[in-house]
């Protein structure tokens, strides 16, 4: 392909050039001879002779200095392309594409994300004094992770997790990853955002109905009651009639529903009475009913009693960890850690007589197993499991904030 066009009037004078001198030195034109195969081609005059003229000669052309170092223009021929003033080299090269998204954006430390000018889709962040693409984690969680907050804690906005969806036949559990709202710290590390147990997510629920204040645990997508539901209205829950107790056992320094919580039977922690009013029946011996994925029963105004899945979800946080659901100071649980703050105590069970104190906990979830019996989360000291059993036990509850 021609570079260049021959030191010859005739020709320049024929493409539409004119005289290439020492006055017109860096000027570009385009051939417009229409009967030319390069019509159209844009030449520079460079050192009395026009020769091809790339890309960012014949859209920087005319140009000269810029206004101010970092200026960005669009080409002059090439609408698309993007060109940068370097003040330092008192030259125009192209701009690069992060250059371009984040012209006049101020590079801030607050870890603030900015969306590209041209492309809305793409996100930046400032980091050591410029700006890079923001990672996946920072865009879900609505931070940057950069050197100017370093080693800090954070409650991402939301975050990627894997959660139970189902639990099938011989207890299958099938997981999905699910972008949720976000109730864990995050750490930021030189290789990005973490998770961390290093600081806990607590928190505090007052119950509206009786004023009782309970600490709140969040782990994971999961907002957790860190201590067990101690709530007795009978006349407001008629379910809850001779279904509640508080251990009181002599035997034992404090086993009052102040330090214990209560024990409720599963028709009392889903309300059966509730859900006879709407048809569905509910308590031991009745034929399985059809409850929802979320099930208020007893617990306060935006919290509910966890289903199954919920629970397996909880245990997937912990690492599958029994030990890291245990609270520390029971002799029975040696092992225990409580890493999450999730606090389980081992306040046993009630079934005609109290079995388990001191070892063994369970939980009750909404979640229905045939006649007699539902889905429980059970807590021993060498393990934790999803179990089922009679309905007419009284085991403690933890509620479950209901997701946003």
């Amino acid at each position: 392909m021609i570079t260049s066009i021959p030191r010859d009037k005739f020709w320049w004078e024929n493409y539409g050039l004119g005289d290439c001198d020492k006055e017109r030195e860096g000027v570009v034109k385009a051939n417009t001879n229409a009967l030319s195969k390069l019509n159209g081609v844009h030449f520079i005059c460079k050192d009395k002779l026009w020769r091809l003229a790339s890309d960012i000669e014949k859209d920087t052309a005319t140009w000269g200095v810029g206004e101010f170092d970092g200026e960005i223009r669009p080409g002059q021929v090439n609408k698309g392309m993007r060109y940068i003033y370097e003040d330092a080299k008192k030259v125009w090269r192209e701009a690069s594409e992060i250059e371009v998204e984040t012209y006049q954006k101020d590079c801030l430390k607050d870890g603030k994300l900015f969306k590209g000018n041209e492309n809305k889709s793409a996100m930046y962040v400032c980091d050591g004094e410029k700006f890079r693409i923001a990672s996946d984690m920072e865009i879900l969680g609505e931070l940057g992770c950069t050197s100017y907050n370093r080693d800090s804690y954070h409650i991402l906005t939301q975050v990627s997790y894997p959660h139970i969806d189902s639990i099938g036949y011989g207890d299958m559990t099938y997981r999905s990853d699910k972008i949720s709202k976000n109730y864990s710290y995050y750490k930021c590390t030189e290789n990005g955002w973490a998770l961390t147990i290093e600081k806990l997510n607590y928190g505090t629920l007052v119950d509206a109905r009786d004023g009782h204040e309970y600490k709140t645990i969040g782990i994971g997508s999961q907002m957790w009651m860190a201590e067990n539901l101690n709530y007795g209205d009978e006349e407001k829950y008629p379910s809850m009639k001779e279904q509640n107790w508080c251990q009181n056992d002599a035997r034992y320094l404090d086993t009052s529903c102040a330090a214990y919580g209560r024990y409720y039977t599963w028709c009392a922690t889903i309300d059966c009475e509730y859900w006879a009013r709407q048809g569905q029946k509910c308590g031991y011996g009745e034929q399985p009913c059809e409850l929802p994925k979320t099930v208020q029963g007893i617990c306060p105004e935006g919290w509910h009693v966890p289903n199954g899945e919920e629970w397996e979800t909880l245990y997937s946080f912990v690492n599958n960890d029994y030990r890291a659901m245990q609270k520390k100071g029971y002799d029975m649980w040696q092992g225990a850690t409580d890493e999450y703050g999730f606090s389980a105590i081992p306040a046993g069970i009630e079934g005609n007589n109290y079995f388990g104190f001191g070892g063994y906990a369970f939980f009750w979830s909404s979640s229905v197993q045939g006649i007699n019996e539902a889905r429980n989360w059970y807590l021993q000291p060498d393990a934790a499991t999803l179990g089922s059993d009679k309905k007419h036990y009284g085991f403690s509850v933890r509620c479950i904030k209901d997701e946003e």
